[in-house]
């Protein structure tokens, strides 16, 4: 395991290795940053592996109230006044309201509030991320009220599925930092992922619409505006 902080952190960093007994050696340094270098097999029979449960209130950062069901966000998962509450409740408005039988696969769905809504309707769901914290919180909400479902960890969303895995629905927000063309691609990668008469349902801003909707009118019927909320819009995509 390789650790980068900034180097005012690094004597914070050394200290808690050294409470914990962790195998820690720094490996690099620049004007700003310091690396360190943790074995990880030495460190999982630390204590402090058997305590990593007890650091998850680290991160908690307040609380939110989707779909009458409390969650907890993480520190780190930036997330702005209008996508709690225009954005998830204009998502979670267009969902199935029955889901048994339905294997939905979410991608990119930060703490939850979609992968648990949809469990709670009866769906098999996986929620794929490439955040950590995104996954280790669906994770961490599901076990406090109850529900089932499987997380995986992705660099490239639609790597989610397997090969022979289709999915009577999908559900993902686009970003704006991956940029239209790998939105695209995103969009139509997934169609592939849907089971015959499946569907994907993308939260998107309502500016990028046009700009994602055009070019894919190519590859067959493109996906049309399901519902609008403030500066959000729902895409479906039943090819």
């Amino acid at each position: 395991m390789r650790i980068v902080v900034i180097r005012d952190l690094g004597p914070i960093v050394e200290r808690i290795a050294a409470e914990a007994a962790l195998p820690l050696r720094e490996v690099a340094r620049s004007t700003r940053h310091r690396v360190f270098s943790c074995t990880p097999l030495e460190a999982a029979a630390s204590p402090a592996a058997a305590e990593r449960e007890a650091h998850e209130p680290l991160y908690a950062r307040d609380e939110v109230s989707l779909d009458g069901r409390a969650l907890a966000r993480p520190h780190d998962l930036g997330e702005d006044a209008a996508h709690l509450h225009e954005a998830l409740p204009l998502l979670l408005d267009v969902l199935p309201r029955q889901a048994a039988g339905v294997r939905a696969l979410v991608l990119r769905g930060g703490y939850g509030a979609v992968a648990l809504t949809l469990a709670a309707r009866g769906a098999e769901v996986i929620a794929a991320d490439r955040d950590l914290l995104a996954t280790t919180f669906t994770r961490r909400n599901a076990e406090r009220h109850g529900l089932s479902l499987t997380t995986r960890e992705v660099a490239w969303l639609p790597d989610a599925a397997g090969p022979d895995e289709r999915f009577d629905l999908v559900v993902a927000e686009t970003s704006d930092a991956a940029g239209p063309e790998a939105t695209r691609r995103e969009l139509t990668t997934v169609r592939k992922l849907l089971a015959p008469g499946g569907q994907a349902l993308w939260l998107t801003r309502t500016k990028h619409v046009a700009d994602l909707v055009g070019p894919l009118e190519q590859h067959g019927r493109p996906p049309r505006a399901l519902a609008s909320r403030g500066a959000y819009t729902v895409l479906r995509d039943a090819p």
